[in-house]
């Protein structure tokens, strides 16, 4: 199962990046109340990585159907 490795896939985070992997920060914007300052509820400094993978097979177009770039229009 993805994710389920003993060990990372990448050292580091940085090599991720320079592999093509997005970094994206998730962390919520809460404003904390008088009191509250100092709880940490949540994770805030969350992140995730992303790959975006392109795949020619699954981007053709139906049979029958032509693109816009090959119609006649």
């Amino acid at each position: 199962m993805p994710g389920d490795a003993d060990k990372p896939p990448y050292e580091t985070g940085l090599a991720a990046l320079q592999d093509g992997w997005r970094l994206i920060q998730a962390s919520p914007l809460l404003d904390h109340g008088v009191g509250e300052e100092f709880r940490t509820g949540y994770l805030k400094y969350e992140f995730f990585f992303e790959k975006l993978v392109f795949d020619a097979e699954l981007a053709k177009p139906p049979v029958g159907v032509a693109r816009e770039d090959e119609s006649d229009a």
